[in-house]
């Protein structure tokens, strides 16, 4: 996928600040970035996603699926850092630390020239990699200066809650749109998001090839703004399926494919 090839990260946090930070970290807690490539920052979107738990080591990290931010899969925090296990060398080395001050330098890895550098209030830098997360939130927004493009959080599920307004993005979107589900094909859940420039009576049902009904996701009035829904198909059989919205005037519909 095209985030995948980032080097360089940059991040600009406004707020206040604290030396203690609630870093989400919550098996189903997901983040959506916009791909600002562009000046009008409407290119594609990608996903990071908290896909499980796993115990190494006596610890329990969570586990982040291939599009997460950090350099491997594997995270934990607590009040005041984040750590990953490397599965490189198995061991922990600290990602984010909350108590550095502006000028603080931090050894991160014992190997590969890893130095993580504060640049200020939750804002760090490792080597030509600068991150900076929000309190609450986490990770909001990625910049590349190799490759000038700038990804900014759009939408996220914390703790089971959907922050569905744009937290970076400008503006609310201008018109309805249904996006593909993330991720296609699934096995059995994925995620459905579309966008609404205003608020709306909003109907989200799943459809087999016979055209029968086989869920509803959505029956109910919502805001404008991005939204999602996952989608659980434990108990339909393979195969290919649609998914089609209804918000006030506006129809569409999209493919998704079930593989089990």
């Amino acid at each position: 996928m095209k985030h995948a090839t980032i080097v360089i990260f940059v991040i600009a946090l406004r707020g206040t600040v604290s030396a203690q930070v609630d870093f989400p970290l919550h098996v189903g807690d997901s983040w959506e970035y916009f791909d600002c490539c562009s000046i009008e920052c409407d290119g594609e979107s990608f996903f990071d996603g908290i896909v499980g738990d796993t115990v190494i080591g006596g610890r329990t990290y969570l586990r982040f699926d291939h599009s997460s931010p950090f350099s491997g899969p594997f995270v934990r925090a607590d009040s005041v850092r984040v750590f990953e296990f490397d599965t490189t060398d198995h061991t922990e080395y600290v990602v984010f630390d909350f108590q550095a001050k502006k000028g603080d330098t931090l050894s991160i890895r014992d190997h590969g020239n890893k130095i993580m550098i504060a640049l200020g209030s939750l804002t760090f830098s490792e080597g030509t990699i600068v991150y900076t997360v929000r309190d609450s939130i986490g990770v909001v927004e990625m910049y590349s200066s190799g490759s000038l493009c700038d990804f900014k959080l759009r939408s996220a599920r914390i703790g089971g809650k959907v922050l569905g307004i744009a937290l970076n993005n400008p503006g609310l979107p201008k018109s309805p749109n249904l996006e593909q589900n993330y991720p296609n094909p699934f096995n059995p859940t994925t995620t459905i998001r579309y966008a609404l420039p205003q608020r709306s009576h909003v109907t989200l049902t799943v459809f087999n090839v016979l055209g029968q009904q086989v869920a509803t996701l959505v029956n109910e009035s919502q805001d404008a703004g991005y939204h999602d829904v996952r989608f659980d198909a434990n108990g339909l059989a393979s195969g290919v399926y649609f998914y089609r919205i209804v918000a006030g005037e506006q129809v569409a519909t999209k493919r998704l494919l079930l593989i089990r």
